[in-house]
């Protein structure tokens, strides 16, 4: 009988008699409200008894050598079910947690290789998430393994992001594509400004990165509206949906069942960037222009680049005409940028500099209207429905 501690014998036999389980707690873009994806949870459901949760047996498992049996023990379910889900919805996205000793050894890059070889999934159709902890120590074990399934293009995610010290170190140090924002954090927002703060702080770095993001822990409507309006790209959690089944997870599919859905968020997010992207571009400048020659070696890596993903904010918008405007604004704002940047380098065009910012804030200032009206009249649907 298994009681409120499992022993390592009961783990042993859980896995022998094939206990474990995946169940899928949805995700939803904030723009559409339409589920986008899942994460994969291990469940432990003894028969006759209630699922038990990874904190209650991981710690045991792992501390008695059985935390590399978890997962060639479940992998094989989670491309089974992932294939079974692609004919319901082709483009879902599914995340699941790795621990350190899973990246120790070639066995997860191979297996996946394999089955992106046969087609089973696709790449898009996976994200891994790992949690800084796992990567803080620089084993080169693990940074193999993470360097092999980058480069078999799966995607990977940090994982609770905000609970640890490090995080902007590993961020610095590994090639994420997603933020995933700690439920804890989310969960005190209510509590005090300073934890809504650091929030905003999450996304606004996953921005300026480039980074997707997901908040997790969403327990009320309220969390859910605030996340949304701050442009956090997808949500999970108790209010949106507990874990299901894979089979209800399906029928959740099929459904075509919707959440609340804003572009504002979007808008936002597209605003904030634009005006981050001016602000650095102005910033590089003046480095630019009062750094000595030889001393700009020591200045960070000055570009125009933007990290504004254009093609996401078309997909969402219902006034794609709109956007598209300011997409070709942007465009030319790019442009004027890398000529100032230029300029600002040349001590021989340092007379044509004051022009340049001003045609680079030109173009600026006319997005910022054309941004500001949208948000305007999306507010003005909004709350006026």
């Amino acid at each position: 009988m298994i009681t409120l501690h499992p022993t390592i014998g009961d783990v042993q036999r859980g896995l022998r008699e094939r206990e474990f389980f995946l169940f899928y707690q949805p995700k939803i873009a904030f723009a559409t409200g339409r589920v986008v994806g899942a994460e994969a949870l291990l469940r432990w459901i003894p028969p006759g008894k209630k699922p038990i949760r990874p904190a209650t047996f991981l710690p045991v498992a792992e501390q008695n050598g059985l935390g590399q049996e978890i997962l060639p023990a479940m992998l094989p379910q989670l491309l089974a079910d992932i294939r079974q889900m692609r004919a319901i919805a082709p483009n879902l996205r599914i995340s699941f947690n790795v621990t350190a000793e899973d990246l120790q050894t070639r066995y997860l890059a191979d297996e996946l290789e394999a089955a992106l070889s046969r087609h089973l999934i696709e790449k898009a159709n996976l994200d891994i998430e790992i949690t800084e902890t796992v990567l803080m120590d620089g084993n080169p074990s693990i940074a193999r393994t993470v360097d092999d399934l980058v480069q078999l293009g799966i995607e990977l995610v940090m994982d609770d992001f905000g609970t640890g010290y490090s995080s902007l170190d590993v961020l610095s140090r590994y090639p994420f594509s997603g933020l995933k924002i700690d439920q804890g954090v989310i969960g005190r927002m209510s509590l005090a400004p300073r934890n809504a703060h650091i929030v905003r702080s999450g996304l606004l770095l996953a921005r300026e990165l480039g980074l997707r993001t997901v908040a997790e822990g969403i327990e009320n409507k309220a969390t859910y509206i605030y996340l949304s309006a701050l442009g956090c790209r997808e949500g999970q959690g108790k209010w949106i949906c507990d874990p299901l089944s894979r089979s209800k997870f399906e029928d959740l599919l099929r459904s075509g069942r919707s959440w609340p859905a804003s572009e504002l968020g979007m808008l936002n997010d597209v605003w904030l960037a634009h005006d981050a992207f001016r602000r650095r571009i102005l910033d590089s400048v003046h480095a630019l222009a009062l750094t000595p020659s030889e001393e700009r070696r020591n200045l960070p890596h000055i570009d125009s680049f933007s990290v504004i993903d254009w093609e996401e904010a078309l997909g969402y918008s219902r006034d794609v005409g709109k956007v598209e405007d300011i997409r070709i604004k942007h465009d030319r704002m790019v442009e004027a940028a890398a000529e100032l940047i230029a300029c600002a380098q040349d001590p021989n065009q340092r007379q044509h500099l004051t022009k340049r910012i001003g045609a680079f804030l030109e173009l600026a200032c006319a997005i910022d209207r054309m941004l500001s009206a949208m948000v305007h009249a999306r507010l003005e649907t909004t709350l006026n429905a």
